[in-house]
């Protein structure tokens, strides 16, 4: 590509390649955020977090059987006492003790909601809006963002060049970054999942003592966590259809064109990494 020869149409395909790169990355991020622990090539993690889990349930009972003595100490309780409540707490051990052998399932099987909402919402913008970031750049968002640059009207070569370096460098970094940050995000979310998996048994523990009262907030972190890649997912998918639909109106609000569509991007990016970074927070809210 001759320096003289570039045209709008060059900065067009580059804007486009550089979209599909990021469109590329989001979708290995929707798989991290609607992953089965149990299925794939997580079949090992899985299966490490539960056999840790085993080696520490015989721990996590000992500590279930403190706690039911200190619920019998704090109720006063003796054999010649309220037989109804020794019974219950032992009611309570009892249980405990069977959650504690299947700790992983149990939390499996509360995680699977939060996936499930996740594939919906996934779903359900698929539908609206199409799959990827570039099935929304239609040749009218293409010449808004040429207007951003200033190249609409008859651009010479050199003004073209110009466009080209910022898009591919600027606009570039923007998605490169937030493709990084959502793919850390992503995977450190996997681990928290396995990490609690491993050590659920000792969250357990705390029933006989506490009732189901004392697993309201582990209960809680395992929702939020599954609910995290929702609530990723919706964050990602209004920053796509605020670049497209609504990058005018938003660039109104703080400047009369002189960093055009670039300055919408730094805008946006800037908002979804802060949504990203309280995604998980934002999630145990709703539950």
């Amino acid at each position: 590509m001759s320096f003289f020869t570039f045209t709008t149409n060059d900065v067009t395909q580059a804007l486009e390649e550089t979209i599909k790169n990021f469109d590329s990355t989001v979708s290995s991020i929707v798989d991290l955020l609607t992953f089965n622990p149990k299925t794939g090539i997580w079949v090992r993690f899985w299966e490490l977090s539960d056999k840790i889990s085993i080696t520490i349930s015989a721990v996590a009972v000992c500590i279930a059987v403190i706690y039911a003595y200190l619920a019998i100490i704090k109720e006063g309780l003796t054999l010649k006492g309220d037989f109804k409540k020794i019974i219950t707490i032992l009611l309570r051990l009892c249980i405990t003790k069977g959650l504690i052998d299947y700790s992983t399932s149990f939390m499996y099987w509360i995680y699977s909601f939060g996936v499930k909402i996740t594939k919906l919402t996934n779903d359900g913008i698929g539908e609206l809006d199409g799959d990827n970031l570039s099935s929304l750049f239609t040749d009218a968002a293409k010449q808004q963002y040429l207007a951003g640059l200033g190249l609409d009207g008859t651009p010479n070569s050199f003004e073209c060049f110009i466009g080209y370096i910022e898009t591919k460098f600027f606009f570039g970094i923007f998605f490169w970054g937030l493709a990084i940050m959502l793919m850390i995000i992503s995977i450190a979310r996997i681990f928290k999942i396995y990490i609690i998996a491993m050590f659920s048994g000792i969250a357990l523990a705390k029933i006989p003592f506490y009732g189901f009262e004392g697993i309201k907030e582990y209960i809680k972190n395992i929702l939020g966590l599954s609910l995290q890649g929702a609530i990723m997912i919706g964050a990602i998918a209004l920053y796509k259809y605020c670049i497209v639909n609504n990058a005018e109106d938003i660039s109104g609000f703080y400047t009369d064109g002189i960093f055009g569509m670039f300055g919408v991007i730094a805008i946006l990016s800037i908002c979804l990494i802060l949504i990203i970074a309280k995604s998980e927070t934002i999630a145990k809210m709703l539950v």
